[in-house]
């Protein structure tokens, strides 16, 4: 299953661009919506689409999950991953083959109650919720095609939390 949010803490625009950045405002939002939509559709996957991550909550609460094998969620600045206090060594391991592990604090998967493996991938924003926020296209493109490549490779792998 793939993530995002549609809340934004600024009101979404865009400003101009210089080379491949793009510079305006709720990038970090609405390019996971965008990724995560256009995958899930390239790769037959669910997507869920929350709301109330900014203020701190998130009706991914509310969710009823399926026997995934894994969950990603596109909401996460530069080209990282972040497991939060989500404790799946397999998965970790497996995602560090293709990403550096970053420290974060929250995002809509940490609200998933499940033993579900689950990570958040960057999507090469920077500046999040300012109101002159900016993302790499050729970072967005860099960390969609590796995550096909992870997927290709891991998308029959279940991935289970430890209690």
């Amino acid at each position: 299953m793939f993530v995002a949010h549609l809340d934004t803490v600024q009101v979404p625009c865009l400003v101009g661009q210089d080379g491949d950045y793009y510079y305006g405002a709720g990038f970090d939002d609405r390019v996971g919506c965008y990724v995560a939509t256009k995958l899930g559709g390239l790769l037959k996957a669910d997507v869920l689409l929350t709301d109330l991550e900014e203020s701190g909550c998130s009706t991914a609460q509310y969710h009823q999950l399926r026997d995934y094998n894994w969950i990603v969620e596109f909401d996460r600045e530069g080209d990282d991953v972040v497991m939060y206090d989500i404790i799946c060594p397999e998965l970790e391991a497996a995602v560090s083959d293709y990403w550096p592990i970053g420290l974060g604090s929250f995002t809509d998967i940490c609200f998933l109650d499940t033993d579900i493996g689950r990570y958040n991938l960057g999507i090469g924003y920077q500046d999040a919720h300012s109101k002159l926020s900016r993302f790499s296209v050729d970072t967005l493109k860099k960390q969609v095609n590796m995550f096909k490549e992870f997927y290709n490779k891991y998308q029959k792998v279940k991935f289970r939390t430890q209690k």
